[in-house]
């Protein structure tokens, strides 16, 4: 099956994202502000496993991989989306094999397969965070299986290509701290920033969130935007490292890796001492979309604009939430801003469970939310 490649005008999107830990199907729709998955699966090949050791994909890794894309490509044929996107990143671009990979993949595929350079890689990481907050300043620390991604973000989602950054000491490459560090002196930009905020990306971050999140009372499963101070992540890293990674919130095919990638994340944070950490559930498979929005759309509060678009997906009366924001309006001026933005928000999703039965709705309708 040929797929169209030109997904910037598709209301529905395949991407498969091979990475050197894991390799994952998302299939979003795509139109407007915010990309909504539908589906998202990924399988654990460790592709990139013995290329900081040998510089080839290993022969079992390439095989896990190949099963993957036969099953992925067989669910976006019968997904019909209207594109079908492809890219690899460190493992791929650093293997002195990448070729017969990339020949057999494609083949399975029927598709082309981008593979995105270091600079590319955190670029779109980059974009991915512009995509998923509303107008973010700090420093992007992607890390993931093969490399680790830094790149500066200033106010009005200004990212400094000039300092987008690649590193391959990602979690399957067996490097020492002294090692690790010696990586990130080669980038001499990253002592002349003092970053406040460090917005973080990757499955590796979001599993040390979601186990931090298990152990707080109340709990909120929500690692998007969730934030902690440097004190917090030490404390959680030393009690995933004393576990040996067998922690609720990490992953069993995760809980190998653990200990390196604390490791770079330990060295990482006594570079930078950040005073908050994000987390982010968008990345560079978010940041792709991202950069073939207009401009007029990039710049839109991802909140605000991901309520509306949910509102025309899901609710009778999608309009509805513009009228009942403007009626209430005097009776939240007094709130602070951000519980102003979230009060309209709100509004949009007014109508969110009118297919429940009435007697369950409010309950359900705070479950949403």
């Amino acid at each position: 099956m040929k797929h169209d490649m030109s997904p910037e005008h598709s209301s529905t999107i395949g991407l498969i994202d091979i990475g050197s830990n894991s390799i994952r199907l998302v299939i979003y729709r795509s139109e407007g502000r915010l990309p909504h998955p539908q589906f998202n699966e990924r399988d654990v090949c460790r592709l990139g496993e013995e290329v900081g050791r040998t510089g080839y994909l290993g022969a079992a890794q390439m095989q896990l991989a190949f099963k993957s894309l036969h099953r992925f490509a067989e669910i976006a044929r019968s997904s019909q989306v209207d594109a079908l996107e492809v890219f690899a990143t460190e493992a791929v671009r650093r293997a002195h094999n990448s070729s017969d990979f990339i020949d057999k993949a494609e083949a399975i595929l029927e598709t082309h397969i981008r593979v995105i350079s270091g600079h590319e890689e955190a670029m779109m990481s980059a974009l991915g965070i512009c995509s998923g907050f509303h107008d973010p300043v700090g420093l992007v620390a992607d890390l993931g299986g093969g490399s680790l991604e830094l790149v500066p973000v200033e106010t009005g989602k200004m990212i400094r290509k000039d300092m987008a950054s690649s590193l391959p000491c990602g979690y399957l490459n067996k490097y020492s701290s002294n090692e690790i560090s010696g990586y990130l002196d080669t980038l001499s930009w990253l002592e002349t920033i003092n970053p406040q905020r460090l917005y973080v990306v990757g499955g590796v971050w979001r599993a040390i969130a979601t186990a931090y999140i298990y152990k707080r009372k109340p709990r909120i499963d929500i690692v998007h935007g969730f934030s902690m101070s440097l004190d917090q992540l030490h404390q959680i890293m030393d009690k995933i490292d004393a576990l040996g990674g067998d922690i609720h919130g990490i992953p069993n095919a995760r809980r190998p890796s653990m200990s390196q990638a604390i490791r770079v994340i330990r060295v990482l944070m006594d570079k930078l001492s950040p005073s908050e950490i994000v987390f982010s559930a968008f990345g560079v498979r978010e940041g792709i979309l991202f950069d073939r929005l207009d401009l007029n759309l990039r710049y839109g509060d991802p909140l605000m604009e991901g309520a509306k678009e949910y509102a025309v997906m899901t609710t009778r009366f999608p309009h509805q939430g513009k009228v009942l924001a403007r009626k209430i309006a005097p009776l939240i001026a007094h709130l602070k801003p951000s519980y102003q933005r979230l009060t309209v928000a709100c509004c949009y999703l007014c109508d969110l469970v009118w297919l429940e039965h009435p007697d369950h709705r409010s309950r359900l309708a705070l479950e949403k939310m």
